[in-house]
């Protein structure tokens, strides 16, 4: 007798179908595999940008800490007197006009000039050094003023390092007691 092979009950090729649906599958799931690395490679060299200017900053804020140490230590009366100070020393708190970059271009040549910290090349535009100032901020709350005595007082330490054409840009701000 002959049969007659009904279409239903024919299974020729299913062996290859599931192969190309595994296939498929297997392919869809490396290409997000791939997607995903290539997200946190990105990921990844942002946050090394980041790290790297933040420590910019952060050593020039150390920078400006050990330079006032120094100070104090070595020539307190310098502190004492507006007049004396550092160059890169201000007497009164100046939090909100620092946070402006023009503030730390005093020559208006696009170059930051207050407290440089030159620990890398400053004769590559593309990695510029970091800045730092102190603002006088007034005398430590608790603390004991006597005239001719030493009085621990409340100094701020603002860092920045901003390299042009580049989002980098991070600004630190540190408080620092020092007596004097």
């Amino acid at each position: 007798m002959n049969h007659i092979l009904s279409p239903l009950n024919n299974e020729n090729g299913a062996a290859l179908f599931v192969a190309v649906l595994v296939m498929l599958i297997a392919t869809m799931v490396g290409y997000f595999a791939i997607q995903n690395t290539n997200i946190e490679m990105q990921i990844a060299g942002n946050q090394r940008v980041y790290q790297r200017a933040f420590y910019r900053a952060d050593a020039a804020a150390m920078e400006g800490a050990q330079r006032l140490y120094n100070v104090a230590t070595n020539n307190p009366e310098n502190l004492r007197e507006p007049s004396l100070y550092p160059p890169w020393m201000y007497g009164a708190p100046l939090t909100s006009s620092l946070e402006d970059i023009n503030q730390w271009d005093t020559n208006n040549d696009g170059v930051l000039e207050l407290g440089v910290y030159s620990d890398v090349d400053p004769n590559d535009p593309a990695d510029p050094n970091p800045a730092f100032a102190v603002a006088y901020q007034g005398i430590a709350p608790g603390a004991q003023w006597e005239l001719g005595e030493p009085t621990m007082r409340v100094l701020a330490i603002f860092s920045l390092y901003d390299p042009q054409n580049s989002p980098e840009q991070v600004f630190l701000t540190t408080g620092f007691l020092v007596k004097y």
